[in-house]
């Protein structure tokens, strides 16, 4: 294997479209990468997925390994063609009340996922997601996580883990070493974390690690106490001292996205592929820009001519790539189950976080309005991530109940309106996303939340969102906005069961201390 071909191992790319074309085709002949990561502009139908993954091997080897973030929940690369569960938080609201119930879940979900990944031809989730939820503050977290506490998700991180590769597919904890103090997005800039609990933060690593997880994926962020110099993405420290050595695992590194902010933003491509390759990274991810993946491995290849001393151990980087197969599936594919196991999950999950005022239930025979924002957002990797409707919530409504459709971005002329529309109204039921984030989301949620005294406040994407509320308010979340939360969300509301969830977080009172 020459230069240029031991390169392209080293890279997992993401490529356009549903199907080879001919430029794609011409440019995977070219890098002939170790890996391709499928996102949602990958996605056709089931036999679609599976055609393509047969045309990417055709002309790739079979030996390339095929990977999707399908950490379910807010984060889905298939979210109709095989069935979505509810995200980790909502496995951490049941773990509250009983975390044995919820590492039968976990474990249940994982197998079902991991087989419905295998029978698409994928051989790696890039989840579980490992990061503790300890401050709200986390833009880029959220429900993604199983909860705040270490002895919560630890269980739950490898339970799902165990799952996933019973199911057939390598699970890959993420992101090295904790992300979740984090108060910005690494899609947009690099966060600096001050790690409180080096401790608590590696315990779902390591809990995933014993239960059998193949990859880690480490983070674009700055630990000082770590490594005062680099982020992890190009630390030695962390990946060789901390990772390798520390925690004990030889199993396959991998960055995230090597385009994000994180990086783009702060250092030069080129120093980005080195810094990378340096710190003890064995796959490189480079999710969008052909000339940046062609550009990655012509630098890779000059480094492994020339023995350049930046490349570190490259034998043993292609060593674990190679030894990294689809693990055998044990579990049947069962699509009947795993929906019912998603409703299952999202039921327990339910949370009433408050009811001071006694608002609930709502009753079945009484009109409501419901005051429901836009759900569809970007990410520079596809557009989009998380486009959902609310047609299942809205269609459960009782009879003669109004849907007030917000604008992406509601002002306080909105509120007023809103507020109007209301009046006839005992019952207001309020959705909001961007709340806890966005100061002009935020004015427009507590000035509905205290202009009518009935309204519920339903947390459609963050539990967060409570912080910045008045206490008086009435608040309830799934931990998301799937049709499988809110099929569960309706069951609530109107009293057909009780909420058994608990929030997972530690949420505090900031109603007055964030304009």
């Amino acid at each position: 294997m020459d230069h240029l071909q031991r390169a392209g191992r080293r890279l997992w790319i993401g490529i356009p479209g549903t199907r080879l074309d001919a430029d794609t085709r011409a440019h995977l002949e070219d890098i002939r990468p170790g890996g391709v990561v499928l996102f949602r502009r990958n996605v056709g139908g089931r036999a679609e997925v599976r055609a393509l993954i047969r045309e990417l091997r055709d002309v790739c080897g079979d030996d390339l390994v095929v990977s999707a973030d399908q950490e379910h929940g807010l984060v889905n690369r298939f979210d109709r063609e095989i069935p979505v569960f509810p995200g980790n938080m909502a496995l951490g609201a049941t773990g509250v009340r009983e975390v044995s119930m919820a590492e039968h879940l976990a474990l249940d979900q994982g197998r079902h996922s991991g087989a419905a990944l295998a029978d698409l031809g994928v051989d790696v989730n890039l989840a579980p997601v490992c990061d503790l939820a300890c401050d709200g503050g986390n833009p880029g977290l959220g429900t993604r996580a199983f909860g705040a506490w270490a002895p919560l998700v630890a269980p739950l991180v490898a339970a799902l883990s165990r799952g996933l590769v019973a199911g057939g597919v390598h699970a890959t904890l993420k992101h090295f070493p904790g992300l979740g103090r984090a108060s910005l997005d690494t899609h947009h800039d690099l966060p600096t974390v001050v790690q409180a609990d080096l401790e608590e933060a590696l315990a779902p690593f390591l809990a995933g690690m014993k239960a059998g997880a193949r990859c880690v994926m480490t983070t674009h962020v700055v630990f000082p106490e770590l490594d005062a110099e680099f982020p992890a993405t190009f630390s030695k420290r962390i990946i060789g001292d901390l990772l390798r050595a520390r925690c004990g695992f030889d199993g396959v590194v991998v960055t995230d996205d090597l385009e994000m902010g994180a990086m783009t933003a702060r250092f030069g491509f080129d120093d980005v592929i080195r810094g990378a390759v340096r710190s003890g990274h064995d796959a490189l991810c480079i999710c969008l820009d052909a000339d940046r993946q062609r550009r990655a491995r012509d630098i890779l290849a000059e480094g492994l001519a020339s023995g350049a001393d930046w490349i570190a151990d490259p034998s043993a980087s292609e060593r674990r790539l190679a030894a990294l197969r689809r693990p055998a599936a044990c579990v049947p594919l069962d699509d009947g189950a795993a929906e019912a196991l998603a409703d299952a999950i999202a039921g327990r999950a339910v949370t009433v976080a408050r009811d001071p005022s006694k608002l609930l239930p709502l009753a079945t025979d009484e009109p409501v309005l419901a005051v429901v924002p836009a759900l569809r957002g970007e990410t520079m990797a596809e557009d989009p991530l998380r486009g959902e409707t609310l047609d299942t919530l809205l269609s459960g409504l009782p009879a003669g109940s109004k849907v007030f459709q917000l604008p992406p971005n509601p002002d306080m002329s909105v509120a007023e309106a809103v507020a109007a529309a209301a009046a006839p109204y005992r019952r207001v039921v309020l959705g909001t996303t961007l709340a806890r984030f966005d100061a002009a989301h935020r004015r427009f949620a507590r000035r509905v939340a205290t202009a009518h005294p009935g309204v519920v406040v339903v947390a459609l994407r963050n539990p967060f969102d409570f912080e910045v509320l008045p206490s008086s308010t009435t608040c309830v979340t799934a931990y998301g906005f799937r049709p499988v939360h809110q099929r569960a969300l309706l069951k609530v509301l109107f009293g057909r069961v009780a909420s058994y969830g608990r929030p997972p977080v530690t949420l505090i009172d900031r109603s007055t201390d964030i304009d």
